[in-house]
């Protein structure tokens, strides 16, 4: 179990802004990332694991959201047709 927990520190570790006592600080990226590991050893029926998991990080309360960001559908069609290749425009690599 002590590799679940290695891979979340090692993967998104740098989405934790600080650990303490019973509660982890984290971004969302982290919080996603952790409910997923969460979710999947509740499928598998692996509760000794999940406990060990849940108890290794505690709470995790998120501090850090994602801004969200806008962009004018008329740049957005462009930049679709592009991706796509569409209307005759080409990709260049």
């Amino acid at each position: 179990m002590v590799l679940i927990i290695s891979e979340l520190t090692r993967n998104w570790g740098q989405l934790i802004v600080s650990i303490s006592g019973s509660q982890t600080i984290c971004s969302k990226g982290f919080k996603n990332a952790y409910t997923g590991i969460l979710k999947l050893l509740r499928d598998t029926r692996l509760d000794g694991e999940l406990n060990k998991v849940t108890k290794h990080f505690g709470t995790i309360r998120i501090v850090k959201k994602q801004e969200q960001q806008t962009i004018d559908i008329e740049t957005f069609l462009d930049f679709r047709a592009r991706v796509l290749g569409l209307n005759g425009v080409t990709r260049s690599v």
